[in-house]
């Protein structure tokens, strides 16, 4: 619903947003909903599991053979049959790709007539994309190439030579020419992990943050943590380190991210649901936090190894709260 939606949007109104979006949910939503192998799936998208029973009014959710009612399967591949439909447009000006996947496009545009131009893409692990133009006509046409929102420091050339750095505005580099068979634009998409926020409105997520690289969002699932770290009781420290690892053995083959983050203090809660904090804030009897690293995998490929911990968003660290005690006195003066 969001994928078709949005797309509707994007014809409408032709804002990049929309795209942004329909690549989001793609990669994070949809394509989660469906084991490696096709055979389980997610009725829902949960960003927490506990793998094991449940607690604390909280449920272990497992992939199920086949849902109680049956219409997310068949949309899943109602909507893999319609992925071209959401790949590029033509207007007036030109040809508008929106998403960057492997493919062959071929158009016809008012006023120029028929072209045709190939798609090559690294995404989601590579940021490099390569638009080959195949064939075109002796009129100039446009180009527009879709810059995601989490690729601001893109970079965008013609036969090599750059014609636009960053991200624009409206979120498309429109480049109009007299194109010739065998014209390349190539569009450099930076792919460093970095943290994600949501609005401190959302009360599930507050003063939490998820990893994401390029265009996938990840999740610490208990199975890829070192001994000893519980990734229900884990915190992620935002002035750390992200580093990308490829994994080729691990769910088909991935980039995994790792973190720095608080590994253990956690005092035990067992038959407790309260304690009182020292001053400072700091929680009475808890024991000095560990240092450790936590290791993030793309959040669609979570749940595929039987019951799981698993989390989405990562509280922060414990060092954050002196930063807001100085910024709540200077509020109050």
């Amino acid at each position: 619903a969001s994928i078709m939606w949005c797309w509707r949007l994007l014809l409408a109104t032709g804002k990049a947003k929309y795209a942004d979006i329909i690549e989001h949910t793609l990669y994070n939503a949809f394509l989660s909903g469906v084991s490696l192998d096709s055979t389980l799936y997610f009725y829902c998208n949960p960003l927490l599991s506990l793998g094991s029973d449940p607690y604390a009014s909280r449920k272990r959710i497992e992939r199920m053979e086949w849902p109680w009612t049956p219409c997310c399967p068949p949309n899943m591949m109602r909507t893999f049959a319609m992925l071209q439909h959401y790949i590029a447009t033509t207007s007036s000006h030109g040809l508008d790709v929106h998403q960057y996947v492997n493919a062959r496009l071929e158009a016809t545009i008012e006023g120029v007539g028929k072209v045709a131009a190939t798609i090559e893409s690294g995404l989601p692990w590579k940021g490099d994309n390569r638009i080959t133009v195949e064939s075109t006509s002796n009129a100039e046409w446009e180009l527009s190439v879709r810059i995601p929102d989490w690729a601001p420091g893109a970079t965008v050339r013609v036969n090599g030579k750059v014609v636009a750095e960053s991200r624009p505005a409206d979120g498309y580099v429109p480049i109009r020419r007299l194109w010739a068979a065998g014209d390349e634009v190539s569009i450099d998409l930076p792919m460093a992990p970095y943290l994600v926020e949501a609005n401190p409105m959302v009360d599930s997520a507050f003063e939490s943050r998820a990893i994401k690289r390029g265009p996938v969002v990840y999740c610490l699932e208990q199975a890829d943590q070192a001994e000893g770290v519980d990734v229900l009781a884990a915190r992620i420290d935002e002035a750390g380190k992200l580093a990308e690892i490829w994994r080729s053995e691990l769910l088909g083959g991935v980039v995994a991210v790792e973190a720095d983050g608080e590994v253990s203090g956690e005092p035990e809660w067992q038959g407790r649901l309260y304690r009182g904090l020292a001053a400072g804030g700091e929680s009475g009897g808890a024991a000095s936090a560990r240092k450790g690293k936590l290791e993030g995998i793309p959040h669609y490929a979570g749940g595929k190894r039987g019951p799981n911990a698993k989390r989405g968003l990562v509280p922060r660290g414990r060092e954050w709260r002196r930063g807001i005690a100085g910024f709540a006195r200077s509020f109050a003066a």
